[in-house]
């Protein structure tokens, strides 16, 4: 697995977005502290493109024990599994999306998205 750094920024409107949100989606303790890329350049299926840079590419977690350093969050199932939280918060949330996430939807749906259990589709 290639780490070729972190290549792409969350809009800073982001972190608002999940303010309200207090738990570590790895952990689910409270207290989160940074938004981990759910597909990294380090991620097998990683595309390079600014859609990585989506809201739906983002999930809150302790930088420290939980993210750095943390090689399960890699494996293509975790991926899954993250980005379908993250959806489902967004979701109750009543998050309207934008065109950088449907690319980002798009750009990895045959790898993650349409392995959803149970996909939303919300506020297109």
């Amino acid at each position: 697995m290639k780490n070729t750094g972190l290549q792409y920024r969350f809009d800073p409107l982001d972190k608002e977005v999940w303010m309200f949100w207090h738990r570590c989606m790895w952990c689910g303790k409270n207290n989160w502290d940074c938004l981990h890329h759910i597909i990294s350049p380090s991620s097998r299926d990683h595309r390079h493109g600014d859609f990585n840079e989506s809201i739906l590419n983002s999930s809150p977690m302790h930088n420290h024990g939980c993210h750095l350093d943390n090689g399960e969050l890699h494996h293509r199932e975790t991926e899954i599994k993250l980005l379908e939280k993250t959806m489902t918060v967004l979701a109750h949330k009543d998050y309207k999306m934008t065109m950088k996430d449907k690319q980002f939807q798009m750009a990895y749906w045959e790898t993650h998205f349409k392995h959803f259990n149970n996909l939303l589709d919300y506020n297109e």
